[in-house]
């Protein structure tokens, strides 16, 4: 619910996609570097699923 709250509810329409290694490196910097949790993170990036980013 956060994530359509944040996004609306095209995000859920949206077709997969496809990341740069610049955007996947720098979530991951978010979480390990930064300290931030996987849930914000992926919240704020719009991913659908926490475990896109914790894969």
């Amino acid at each position: 619910m956060d994530l359509i709250q944040k996004h609306g509810e095209d995000i859920l329409d949206r077709p997969q996609q496809k990341y740069t290694a610049d955007f996947k490196f720098a979530a991951i910097d978010r979480v390990l570097l930064g300290g931030e949790a996987l849930r914000q993170v992926s919240l704020d990036l719009g991913l659908t699923n926490t475990g896109i980013l914790a894969r």
